[in-house]
């Protein structure tokens, strides 16, 4: 009696680590930052900084992306996923929505440009990759690194630094 008890459960546990790959990892997550990294601001775009009080056009892209998806020891989260890039920010800055809206509109050059290293971290879990963590650095702007999770890039959505990450959230999660 023990050997097919041993058997069963042996069986049962290969099918769930067999089924957790069924969706391929990598292919899906190189699918999956090939859609994101569509997702920054491309055309000039009026944003009110309710902290400096000012309006601004900015227009993002990301430049430099690097990723990479490993295997880990652990059953929770047994497959995970990097990615890391370059946020080019151009901006300008307006006392007034319609100044603002308006140099979007001609498509007026930026009065500088701010850059941030971005890192985010994903697991894959039930065959989908769910976004976990990210770091922000600031490189025209040395300071303390930012930390922020999902809920982070969901809570302020006059953040125009979080807008243009936004995409990179899974889509469950968005």
């Amino acid at each position: 009696m023990w050997p097919a008890i041993k058997c069963t459960v042996s069986i049962v546990f290969v099918g769930l680590v067999g089924s957790a790959y069924a969706a391929e990892p990598v292919p899906e997550f190189e699918r999956f930052v090939a859609h994101a990294m569509k997702g920054g601001i491309p055309k000039p775009t009026a944003f009110y900084i309710a902290e400096s009080r000012y309006w601004t056009v900015q227009q993002s892209s990301f430049v430099g992306l690097r990723y990479d998806v490993q295997k880990t020891s652990s059953l929770v989260s047994p497959v995970i996923g990097q990615a890391a890039f370059v946020m080019l920010n151009p901006l300008a800055g307006y006392d007034d929505e319609t100044q603002a809206r308006e140099a979007a509109r001609r498509g007026d050059r930026p009065t500088m440009v701010l850059s941030y290293s971005i890192s985010l971290n994903y697991i894959y879990r039930n065959g989908r990759w769910q976004f976990r963590n990210g770091s922000m650095d600031w490189l025209s702007a040395p300071g303390q690194p930012t930390v922020f999770d999902a809920t982070d890039l969901r809570r302020d959505p006059n953040n125009p630094l979080y807008r243009h990450l936004r995409s990179w959230l899974s889509p469950s999660q968005r």
